[in-house]
């Protein structure tokens, strides 16, 4: 309307597509099976834009997609009803738990973010932490999907563990399921690059 050019949404604090887009795209390039048989689960602040924007992008896609964390963060009523919608259209399903072992069980992707968002207060850190520490990624989560192959991934940057100096939160993180220091930091930078490459392709 006042731009004159279409606009894409890279980010607002409802939805990171471009985010998404990139995940997918590592998804497919890591494991051998199709996006609709995937078990994705998002664990931590489901209330956030990155939570958000690959639920849209799941149900559109018929994924499984589990959002894990605590019952004090609510989802948005209307962005949980939309993509139960259209869940049933593509024959996905949307499932909202607190239950660790519940959720990670069998699941093909384990993804989480920074305890808090960029543009949050600092102030929110310490009662963010020990809220959702329950949730956090560990070696013993990725053992409780009960197989080899779950991907774990991380929006990035991860830049708030670093300024605290909880540098082993940062390798606990990268170290997940990897068999060399080669292999920890592959994944990473791997979607990294694919998320170069589809914002090229949509600019």
């Amino acid at each position: 309307k006042y731009s004159g050019v279409p606009v894409w949404n890279g980010l607002t604090d409802v939805d990171h597509p471009t985010q998404t887009l990139a995940d997918f795209l590592t998804i497919e390039e890591h494991l051998d099976k199709p996006l609709e048989d995937i078990k994705f689960v998002f664990t931590g602040d489901i209330r956030n834009n990155v939570c958000y924007g690959l639920m849209y992008g799941a149900v559109k896609m018929g994924m499984h997609f589990v959002c894990l964390g605590p019952k004090s963060l609510h989802i948005d009523p209307e962005v949980l009803a939309y993509c139960k919608e259209e869940a049933k259209k593509s024959g996905g399903t949307i499932e909202v738990t607190d239950n660790v072992d519940e959720a990670v069980k069998d699941a093909d992707v384990i993804y989480t973010d920074i305890w808090v968002s960029m543009g949050e207060d600092e102030s929110l850190y310490k009662p963010r932490v020990e809220m959702l520490s329950p949730y956090k990624v560990t070696q013993e989560m990725m053992n409780k999907t009960g197989k080899d192959s779950t991907l774990f991934m991380h929006c990035l940057p991860s830049f708030q563990l670093l300024r605290k100096q909880n540098m082993m939160k940062v390798l606990i993180f990268v170290r997940l399921k990897m068999k060399s220091l080669d292999q920890r930091i592959l994944l990473f930078l791997m979607k990294q690059k694919t998320e170069c490459i589809q914002l090229r392709l949509l600019w």
